[in-house]
């Protein structure tokens, strides 16, 4: 679980650095296998992460930067 919560703070703070554009293209590699044409999933499964692990990383890395 640490571990994950690391990987979500990770993630946060890259996304934080990214342009909108960046974002869009980011999210697109997300889609599932086969809804785009001519694309293929590359590297690991993502980790899975419950939402209230994604609202506690981003309130933690939001006090931190207070």
């Amino acid at each position: 679980m640490q571990r994950d919560k690391k990987l979500v703070k990770e993630m946060i703070s890259e996304l934080s650095e990214m342009s909108l554009d960046e974002m869009m293209e980011a999210l697109s590699a997300l889609d599932a296998p086969g809804t785009r044409p001519g694309t293929r999933p590359s590297g690991p499964a993502l980790p899975k992460v419950s939402i209230d692990d994604v609202y506690q990383a981003g309130r933690e890395a939001f006090d931190a930067g207070r």
